[in-house]
């Protein structure tokens, strides 16, 4: 794991760190009880405690067995997410309230018992909305995406997922997942990165393996690495052990690679951005012919342009998650629409279709909310005479 994955998971930590102590610091000003001040304590220390050692272990290669222990504590970063975004609200309208003359006499009367009534609805809410969100997380749509073309294409099914994190889904949601995907009859299926973030060498033992080989497609499976593959050391891995699984699954990786299918459709398969010598999109397109279809495989949507400057037809693309939680998809939209490029959904610039999908999984904790794990199927339409 290079320093800048772990300079990340030290921010988050501190980042969680202080949002649990303003939590337990609000909490604690309207519980009177000793006895439940005791279990606040013990519950939130012990959990900030906990979440540490969950960090220390994604560090290391320790293996999969600390996969439930994260998961457990993801859940309740999700929880402590929810209730410290609540609290902040009240307080907010705690403050309004003092600029107002009749609202501060009435604030300063009933303050306390309003708000350990609020905090006790938000801790039932924030509890249904979890159930909710890891009941939805087990249900991925099925987007259709269609897309125009001035050329020929094959009258094919074409399947896309990403961001499996297989580690995070758990092995039998994953089977269930790829039932769903067979039903669909697909010919081609496309992969974006993310599918681990587990060591490829717990792959087999987890039971991942044989749910993946029981993926198919005539046309072929083609994936490529997201980042991450990289914190996991999968990319350009020479180790025939791995090279078994890939044949084994009948997957094809593109790193930096092009592979041309049935001489009707070009896939283009990027390496992730955490390769910062990774090849241009320019030189992987150089040769390809201008009248059969070039699809663009590029995990992060970042740099979307290169697609339209050199003359791809789709680009297709995963990472985000579309925020996986309310409202972090509303701000992640927000914010990539100021840097330029396209957050979840489909977009046409200039010549290229885009699609950025939210991905089959999710990151950390097995949860949606107010966002869709989802499995695309593509739809290729030629607008010319075929």
């Amino acid at each position: 794991m290079d320093f800048i994955h772990i300079l990340h998971l030290c921010l988050i930590t501190i980042e969680f760190l202080a949002g649990s102590a303003y939590v337990l610091f609000r909490l604690l000003q309207v519980i009177s009880k000793k006895w439940l001040r005791k279990v606040a304590w013990t519950i939130i220390g012990f959990m900030s405690l906990f979440f540490i050692f969950v960090m220390v272990l994604r560090t290391h290669n320790t293996g999969a067995w600390y996969l439930p222990l994260q998961a457990v504590e993801y859940t309740w970063v999700v929880f402590v997410f929810y209730l410290l975004i609540l609290i902040v609200a009240f307080d907010f309208v705690r403050i309004a309230l003092h600029f107002i003359p009749k609202g501060r006499c009435w604030a300063g009367r009933r303050m306390t018992r309003t708000r350990r009534i609020y905090y006790s609805c938000c801790l039932v809410f924030i509890s249904a909305l979890i159930t909710y969100g890891f009941i939805h997380f087990q249900h991925p749509a099925v987007r259709t995406v269609t897309m125009e073309l001035d050329k020929p294409v094959p009258d094919w099914q074409v399947v896309v997922v990403s961001d499996m994190h297989l580690g995070t889904m758990s092995p039998k949601t994953l089977e269930k997942n790829i039932q769903r995907i067979n039903s669909l009859q697909p010919d081609l299926i496309l992969m974006l990165g993310d599918q681990f973030v587990i060591d490829w060498q717990d792959l087999e033992k987890t039971g991942y393996a044989d749910a993946l080989g029981k993926l198919h497609a005539d046309k072929g499976i083609f994936l490529i690495n997201g980042n991450h593959e990289y914190y996991h050391g999968y990319p350009h891995n020479s180790n025939p052990d791995y090279k078994r699984l890939f044949e084994n699954w009948h997957f094809t990786l593109l790193e930096d690679s092009v592979v041309c299918i049935e001489d009707q459709l070009v896939i283009i398969g990027r390496d992730d951005t955490t390769n910062r010598k990774r090849a241009t999109l320019n030189f992987l397109m150089k040769d390809i012919p201008s009248d059969i279809p070039a699809i663009v495989l590029d995990h992060d949507p970042t740099g979307m342009k290169s697609a339209e400057q050199c003359g791809a037809d789709i680009q297709l693309s995963g990472h985000t998650h579309n925020g996986q939680l309310f409202p972090l998809n509303i701000y992640g939209r927000f914010t990539s629409s100021l840097k330029g490029f396209l957050y979840y959904g489909y977009e046409k610039r200039g010549g290229t279709h885009y699609y950025v999908t939210s991905g089959m999984g999710s990151s950390g904790a097995p949860i949606r909310i107010g966002t869709d794990a989802e499995i695309v199927v593509l739809k290729m339409k030629a607008t010319c005479q075929q």
